[in-house]
């Protein structure tokens, strides 16, 4: 299955921003067509997936697009890594790390099952001048109280194609302009 999410600051769905997630398809309980595929096979037809969609964005455009790839079994990482796919997630860990966080705090629970639910919560791309004007100086921090403002959560933000999540430095004060990105937790 794929999924793509829109960038907000340009509107483009399969833009020079965009966001594909491929997501493994396996067998559920009384699934007779899909009975017979292992983790194996379904991370097989995921990698097959991700690099004919990496080949078609390149014959269309010159742009990159981020690949985020579901793989199920762990061992398929060394397959991951021959084929230069740096985005990915273990589903089962994955599913172990929310167990661990909540057996260590119970009242992770409601965060957990709010980011896992279809009506939950989700991760945006956002425009800085949601919440600093344009070609200003402000501090992350700013940007993090002007979200949490608008009940969304910053969690990083992209300037010059470098990723900042959960940025050390919240407290010095960047010019923000409309090429940079903020990443935010936020209800649909």
């Amino acid at each position: 299955t794929v999924y793509s999410w829109r960038n907000e600051t340009t509107g483009d769905d399969l833009g020079s921003e965009a966001v594909l997630a491929l997501t493994a398809e396996l067998a559920t309980p009384g699934d007779a067509l899909l009975c017979t595929v292992t983790a194996t096979d379904a991370d097989a037809r995921t990698l097959q997936t991700l690099l004919l969609v990496r080949d078609i964005r390149q014959k269309r455009s010159n742009t990159e697009v981020t690949l985020i790839s579901e793989i199920c079994d762990p061992s398929t990482k060394r397959l991951i890594a021959v084929a230069n796919v740096s985005d990915y997630v273990v589903s089962n860990e994955l599913v172990s790390m929310a167990l661990a966080a909540v057996s260590e705090r119970k009242e992770m629970v409601d965060v957990w099952a709010n980011l896992f639910s279809a009506a939950g919560h989700e991760v945006y791309l956002r425009d800085p001048r949601f919440y600093v004007a344009d070609n200003s100086m402000a501090s992350f921090r700013s940007v993090e109280e002007r979200a949490r403002l608008r009940g969304e959560v910053a969690l990083g933000y992209r300037t010059d194609g470098e990723l900042f999540l959960n940025p050390k430095d919240r407290d010095t004060a960047r010019r923000w302009s409309d090429r940079d990105v903020v990443m935010v937790l936020a209800e649909h």
